[in-house]
C-alpha cells in the first residue's frame, strides 16, 4: 500500500469524524433550537437540554482536532504536486480551525446564561439567545476560510488526477464557492440572502454535501486516480 493510499485514508476516516459529530451537533442538538423572536422558550430549551448542548460543544471541540489531522493527511497526500497552492491550502483549513474554536465557546456561554440561578430570567434569555445567535453567525463567517481552502483543494485535485476525478475537484471547488458565499452575504449582502431565503441555504448545503460527500469516499478508497 503506498504512502499516498495511507494519507488519503487517515483524511478519509477524519472526514467521517467530522462529519458524525458535526452533522449530530448542529442537527440534532442545535437544530431544536425555537425561534430567537422568542427568548424565553430558548432559555427553557437551553435550560431542558443543558447537557446535550454542552456534549455538542465537546463533539465540536474533537471535529477541530480531526479537522486538524485531515488538514495535515491532506498536505501530506498532495505535497509533491502544486506545493505553494498546497501549503496555502492547508494554512487555511487550519485557520478556519482556529478561527472556529472561540465561536464553539459561545455555546458553553448559552448554557452558563440559561443555568444561572443568579441572574434576572429576562436577562438570562436575552443572553442566551445572543450567545446562540454569536454561535449562528461567528460559524458562517469562519466557513470563509474552510470556503478558500475547498476552492484551492479543489483546484489541487484537478492539476494532480486524471479526467475523472477532475470532475470530483471541480465538485469539491465549487462547494467552496458556496460556503465564501454564505459568509461575505451574511455581513455584505444581508438583504439578498433575505430576499433568497431557502434558495441561499441550498447554494451552500447541496454543493457540500455533493462534493464534500464524494470527496470523503475518494479518500476512504485510498485516492485513486492521482497522478503519479
Amino acid at each position: 500500500m503506498s504512502s499516498n493510499s495511507n494519507y488519503a485514508r487517515i483524511a478519509g476516516v477524519g472526514y467521517v469524524v467530522i462529519f458524525a459529530l458535526a452533522m449530530h451537533a448542529n442537527f440534532a442538538v442545535l437544530g431544536g433550537v425555537p425561534s430567537y423572536d422568542d427568548p424565553a422558550a430558548v432559555l427553557a430549551y437551553a435550560q431542558q437540554n443543558a447537557a446535550a448542548v454542552r456534549f455538542a460543544v465537546v463533539e465540536f471541540l474533537i471535529v477541530m482536532a480531526a479537522d486538524i489531522l485531515v488538514a495535515l493527511a491532506l498536505f501530506k497526500l498532495f505535497e509533491p504536486r502544486a506545493p505553494f497552492l498546497n501549503a496555502l491550502s492547508t494554512l487555511f483549513r487550519v485557520g478556519y480551525t482556529v478561527a472556529h474554536i472561540p465561536v464553539i465557546l459561545t455555546l458553553a456561554s448559552a448554557v452558563r446564561w440559561a443555568t444561572n440561578d443568579a441572574v434576572d430570567p429576562s436577562l438570562a434569555s436575552v443572553m442566551t439567545v445572543e450567545a446562540f445567535r454569536a454561535y449562528g453567525q461567528g460559524f458562517t463567517l469562519t466557513l470563509a476560510f474552510f470556503g478558500l481552502h475547498l476552492m484551492m483543494l479543489g483546484a489541487l485535485i484537478i492539476r494532480a488526477g486524471r479526467a475523472p476525478i477532475a470532475v470530483l475537484g471541480a465538485l469539491v471547488a465549487i462547494a467552496g464557492t458556496g460556503y465564501v458565499w454564505d459568509a461575505l452575504s451574511l455581513m455584505a449582502l444581508p438583504d439578498v440572502r433575505e430576499r433568497l431565503g431557502d434558495l441561499s441555504a441550498m447554494i451552500v448545503i447541496l454543493p457540500a454535501l455533493l462534493g464534500e460527500g464524494l470527496l470523503m469516499i475518494w479518500l476512504l478508497l485510498g485516492g485513486p486516480g492521482l497522478k503519479r
